[in-house]
């Protein structure tokens, strides 16, 4: 897989990958932490020198917490630096210099900043978990620029009728991309942790995989 990957990556430019929905829980974090351990295992440093870099634009800092949880623990995590949404914009320019890809989580809210990212972002990642309040949080974010640059994650998916009709609707919208529901995600929090370093033959592995070659394609 991390050959398939290596195809696919190197850029001239800084990459900038944002995740985001105005919903909390949904899994944005997750996402980011494990998305930005993919493309750093898949580099190639001949063809890209510059690293994978992760930024923290949610003030709860859930990603920041992980990664200095994922160093106590010895992994070697890619960069992630705490910045605020309103600062980022402005310190995208400096960042370029030192990354090659960026992924930006944000926070659980609308804000006039996260808009201004939306405007910049090469790809925008909507993780999106099978609910009522969850589609009502994406409906809100149809106004937001950069539509036609979103992917939709239907995260801790099940075989349910529910998840069925959300995946339904959420394909109306755009590209949709699946993360099944497994401990695995629970342990490796714990942990700090990534799944895929954790248990990497596990079917959620393979889910995760996935989605970094639909991300990049």
């Amino acid at each position: 897989m991390m050959q398939a990957l290596e195809g696919v990556i190197g850029y001239s430019r800084m990459r900038t990958i944002l995740v985001c929905n105005y919903k909390g829980g949904v899994g944005k974090t997750t996402v980011a932490l494990h998305l930005a351990w993919l493309l750093e295992q898949a580099r190639n440093p001949k063809k890209d020198p510059l690293p994978i870099g992760a930024v923290d634009a949610d003030p709860q800092g859930s990603l920041a917490k992980w990664y200095a949880r994922a160093r106590s623990e010895g992994y070697t995590l890619p960069e992630v630096q705490l910045v605020s949404s309103w600062e980022l914009p402005s310190r995208l320019g400096k960042m370029a210099a030192s990354f090659s890809t960026l992924i930006v989580d944000t926070a659980p809210t609308f804000s006039p900043a996260v808009v201004t990212l939306a405007e910049k972002a090469d790809v925008i990642l909507v993780p999106v978990t099978p609910g009522a309040l969850e589609l009502d949080a994406v409906q809100s974010m149809r106004a937001m620029p950069g539509q036609e640059r979103m992917r939709f994650i239907l995260n801790r998916a099940d075989r349910g009728r529910a998840c069925r009709e959300v995946r339904r609707y959420l394909e109306t919208l755009g590209p949709v991309s699946e993360l099944r529901q497994y401990s695995v995600y629970r342990t490796a929090s714990l942990e700090g942790a990534v799944v895929t370093k954790l248990e990497p033959k596990s079917e959620a592995a393979v889910d995760l995989r996935r989605l970094a070659r639909e991300v990049l394609s």
